[in-house]
């Protein structure tokens, strides 16, 4: 909601989970790893033990990819640049078309800055789970839709189900009948959110091994209406994580429909959507525009055509951005955007990432600015950015060219 009402439903909510995490993240700051145990009542915490984990979606475009496009006035003859005065043509835009329905790109995506053995802290990204073309519905509802495929199948007589003679997924699958009908309604394009819940489960586990926090790291995801629901709470319980979700305990936001979960509209206390996903989002831009020149064939092309090219785009781009150091930067940020939050009472915060996405850094990256930043404040840097393999030859052949 973004209210600046500190008397609002919303407001009192995050003032109140903002509490509860300044409380535990200040016990956290004098206990040991060892020490950070899991209990049901406001345990320890530090930003190193916690893995964050959130959706991104990336809609079609056709034609040109990037929002921004450099056309440049050359001579005809020669192709190097010079002024229309002097008979120079400018290079012809590239088209773009806008499309009603534009299909899109589906993920989750997860990042954690964890404790090496030897006080260390690295910034480490998960692998992506791809649910592109699929529709994401809560436990409940998917137990639902199954439990209707296998009674459907007893009524079908064609195809194959001639021989299961009205008996259905069991007459044909015997003992993997429910995994069967699991698949179908996969097939079909809905997933269940236990399934994302197992990929963050999994991953989250290789994140922190070998970490300090390797038994004891916590999972934080918003505010999915999905993830919340009782039944999929329930699965997540069953795999062990119960009390290890970062979440409202105790008498925290107890009476409201926030207890026992987090208040939606919180980027703020959420590296991905904060900051994070802006930095991947670079990244693509920039390799889309590094292998425009590639044929549309050509698989180390960057495009952002159909669900499956973004899909294919996104999750390279994510292999390279965000570097581990920004990880670092934004994770072990969060103790400090929780005072911020503590000290307006709940409302949203304009100073921390301007709830834009965009990180509002010193130059210096040694502390927030209070107002959005002027360009000497703005960071630069000179250096080769960080690029995939697919878009490497590209870069280089561009750096090999003349300079006019």
């Amino acid at each position: 909601s973004g209210s600046t009402d500190p008397d609002s439903a919303w407001s009192k909510a995050r003032l109140a989970m903002a509490t509860q995490l300044q409380q535990q993240f200040r016990l956290g700051s004098s206990a040991t790893p060892s020490r950070c145990r899991v209990s049901l009542i406001s345990p320890p915490l530090q930003p190193q033990q916690i893995a964050y984990w959130d959706e991104s979606h990336r809609r079609v475009r056709l034609g040109a990819s990037n929002k921004v496009e450099v056309i440049v006035c050359r001579d005809p003859k020669t192709g190097l640049r010079c002024s229309p005065d002097d008979g120079g043509e400018w290079s012809a835009r590239r088209p773009s078309t806008t499309i009603k329905y534009p299909g899109e790109s589906r993920h989750l995506f997860g990042v954690a800055a964890v404790e090496l053995r030897d006080g260390t802290i690295v910034g480490r990204r998960a692998a992506p789970f791809d649910y592109t073309g699929k529709k994401v519905v809560g436990a409940a509802s998917f137990n639902a839709l199954v439990k209707r495929e296998m009674a459907d199948a007893k009524k079908r007589t064609g195809g194959k189900w001639r021989s299961a003679n009205g008996g259905g997924y069991e007459a044909l699958y015997g003992q993997t009948a429910l995994a069967e009908a699991t698949s179908a309604i996969n097939r079909g394009g809905t997933i269940s959110v236990t399934d994302l819940m197992d990929h963050a489960i999994t991953e989250s586990q290789i994140l922190f091994e070998g970490t300090a926090h390797q038994n004891n790291w916590f999972l934080y995801h918003d505010a999915l209406s999905a993830w919340w629901e009782k039944e999929a709470q329930a699965y997540l319980a069953s795999r062990g994580l119960a009390n290890r979700q970062v979440r409202a305990l105790g008498a925290t936001n107890a009476g409201t429909r926030y207890a026992g979960r987090l208040p939606g509209d919180s980027p703020e206390m959420m590296p991905p959507d904060c900051s994070l996903f802006a930095d991947t989002e670079n990244a693509l831009r920039l390799h889309i525009a590094l292998t425009c020149g590639l044929s549309r064939d050509d698989p180390q092309r960057f495009s952002t055509g159909t669900p499956r090219e973004v899909a294919s785009s996104v999750e390279r781009a994510w292999s390279v951005a965000p570097t581990a150091e920004r990880i670092v930067q934004d994770c072990m940020a969060i103790p400090g955007r929780v005072d911020k939050i503590v000290a307006a009472k709940g409302v949203a915060v304009p100073d921390i990432a301007f709830r834009t996405g965009r990180r509002a850094l010193s130059a210096k990256g040694d502390r927030e600015l209070k107002a959005p930043p002027r360009k000497r404040q703005r960071k630069a840097s000179h250096s080769a950015p960080l690029l995939h393999p697919d878009a490497q030859q590209s870069w280089d052949d561009r750096a090999a060219a003349p300079v006019e």
